[in-house]
């Protein structure tokens, strides 16, 4: 059975805007040789479950006394229930049972984390912590069994209490939070440095008993050390300590207590990562250098280490752009798709540079419903990814729509000048920040179809020929085309029925309504009739396009004045109402 492991799926409950009822979350895994195939992106608004769904995961090798620090009361989402974070792997692993079973094991798919709130005392403690937290595995055998695979007895709850040391391989989660928890310091509790250094400090050991030579380089580097430091800073200091203590204990031996200044035994101990010039004693540690360089930093540590190592590492990072200017964003996710190869990598994002449309599947969208249900939206439709790579229909802009909850789509530049001065001048500015521009009208279901996949609420406004069937000449420079044409024709003396000719162009140029997908029907709005396509938010405009309506000013053309402000203010008033009760809900 393969060491590495990553989770396929998880369900979270009762974790803050988490309730009960909720969909497990399904994650890509990485395939070994894909960039960007253990890429996990999410984004939404704020408070829509985004860090606590990397907080979940985080629980689930976290160690309960971390824990008990971190998660507090009103995380909880009913203060009743308990919470509860189950994983499930992309493969089975093995678990070993206690030693005194001789090599047993069962065989499990996930882990299952719980927190409830304590309801009684601790016995025999004057201070009892409030949470009780448990993590188990989730076990796919009900009975133990050996390495030739006979069966021992039932797979009892104590046998399942999760132990890293029973794990048949590795599972490295690392969590860079929003407020940049070191990883490159020492801490509280054990850090990712921490790590480093132990096994550092360990090899050391090692090398001085493994040669009387490097012991006595190390020790003259050391004494010459402590030498010149008393001699600079502190000489006399330990020399008179050390005698008052000889003489208060009455203790020869006391006589030899010095001021060090390193642990010989464990140089790495109190080490950092410092910029230093060569030769210049002054020392910038890389923690001072600004918290985006830090996770930078840390991140290529990690690789580093990672490379070196057997087992599947797991990136949970929060808010990545935190500190970063746009291009260290670009270049920091081009990193994590390059780390999401072999790595399963989680962010959680606000910013444009890590929505890259080429991976869009790889984006979960959340979103807060009716309720306060916890909803995330991920691509459904594939048609959508080859739309994406043959038109150019997205643009960076459009990706701001993967942080809003609605958006009015018009038809290019000029359509969103006019219009937003037109809202901003007749008690619609409510709108202004969610006009997005296409390239004219043709894009206008592919993006409906988009924002459909991510749980986007979708509203257009078009010009009438997006539902009229007509002539590519029908435009507004067709009599200049028409008479240039008659004129040329004449120029070269060829011989022509004029009223034949005049005839099929008429023809050609007859306008049709469409009776396909965009098809309008006249409906009423506020007393007012208007163009909307059959069963869409797409309104139609009926006399035209948008500068039949609106000058560069925002006003309203003189031509038909009152018929065209009720139609625009009873499309505008409409799409209003409707994006107030949708980000109601």
């Amino acid at each position: 059975m393969q060491n590495n492991m990553f989770i396929k799926s998880l369900t979270i409950k009762n974790l803050k805007c988490f309730a009960e009822d909720n969909e497990a979350l399904e994650f890509n895994v990485p395939d070994g040789k894909t960039e960007g195939s253990g890429l996990n992106i999410f984004v939404g608004e704020n408070g829509t479950g985004k860090t606590a769904t990397l907080e979940a995961i985080n629980y689930l090798t976290e160690s309960h006394f971390s824990i008990q620090n971190k998660l507090k009361i009103f995380d909880f989402h009913k203060n009743t229930n308990e919470i509860t974070v189950e994983a499930i792997f992309d493969q089975n692993f093995n678990y070993k049972m206690p030693e005194t079973y001789r090599g047993q094991f069962f065989e499990c798919n996930g882990l299952h984390f719980s927190a409830n709130q304590r309801d009684r005392k601790t016995p025999g403690k004057l201070l009892s912590p409030s949470l009780s937290i448990s993590t188990s595995v989730l076990n796919v055998d009900q009975n133990y069994k050996n390495a030739e695979g006979k069966q021992g007895k039932s797979v009892e709850a104590y046998h399942k209490i999760f132990d890293f040391g029973k794990l048949d391989g590795d599972l490295n989660i690392f969590y860079f939070d929003k407020y940049r928890t070191r990883h490159i310091t020492s801490g509280t509790f054990t850090t990712t440095f921490d790590r480093i250094v132990d096994d550092l400090n360990w090899k050391f050991v090692k090398g001085l008993k493994d040669s009387q030579e490097n012991k006595e380089a190390v020790m003259k580097l050391a004494n010459d050390y402590f030498a010149k430091m008393i001699e600079v800073a502190q000489k006399g200091t330990g020399e008179k300590i050390s005698q008052e203590t000889k003489a208060f204990f009455n203790r020869d031996d006391f006589e030899k207590i010095k001021m060090d200044f390193i642990n010989i035994l464990w140089p790495f101990s109190d080490a950092f990562f410092a910029l230093r010039e060569e030769n210049e004693a002054t020392q910038i540690p890389v923690a001072k250098l600004g918290s985006g360089i830090e996770m930078i930093f840390t991140l290529l540590l990690l690789r580093s280490i990672s490379n070196q190592s057997k087992g599947s590492i797991i990136y949970l990072i929060d808010e990545p752009e935190i500190s970063l200017h746009p291009q260290a964003q670009k270049k920091l996710f081009q990193l994590l798709l390059q780390e999401s190869k072999d790595k399963q990598v989680f962010i959680s994002s606000h910013s444009s540079y890590f929505t890259e449309p080429s991976y869009i599947k790889n984006i979960s969208r959340f979103q807060k419903t009716t309720g306060n249900k916890i909803v995330v939206h991920k691509l459904k439709d594939g048609s959508l990814v080859s739309e994406l790579k043959e038109n150019r229909n997205f643009f960076f802009r459009h990706r701001d729509l993967f942080f809003t909850d609605a958006a009015i789509f018009v038809e290019g530049v000029e359509d969103y000048d006019r219009y937003s001065k037109f809202c901003e001048d007749n008690a619609f500015s409510n709108l202004l920040g969610n006009f997005y521009m296409m390239n004219g009208c043709d894009p206008t279901l592919f993006f409906e179809n988009f924002c459909n996949q991510f749980g986007i609420k979708f509203f257009a406004i078009v010009d009438k020929d997006f539902s009229i069937n007509r002539s590519k000449w029908a435009r507004e420079n067709r009599k200049k085309f028409t008479a240039d044409l008659k004129q040329f024709i004449k120029d070269k003396s060829i011989s022509f029925d004029e009223k034949k000719f005049d005839k099929e162009i008429t023809k050609e140029l007859t306008e049709s309504p469409r009776k396909d997908d965009r098809e309008a029907e006249e409906i009423e709005l506020d007393k007012t009739k208007v163009l909307k396509v059959k069963g869409r938010d797409i309104f139609v405009l009926k006399s035209g396009e948008v500068k039949d309506y609106i000058n560069k000013d925002g006003t309203v053309v003189t031509e038909a004045q009152n018929d065209k402000i009720k139609e625009l203010k009873a499309i505008f008033g409409h799409i209003a109402k409707d994006f107030t009760t949708y980000h109601s809900n």
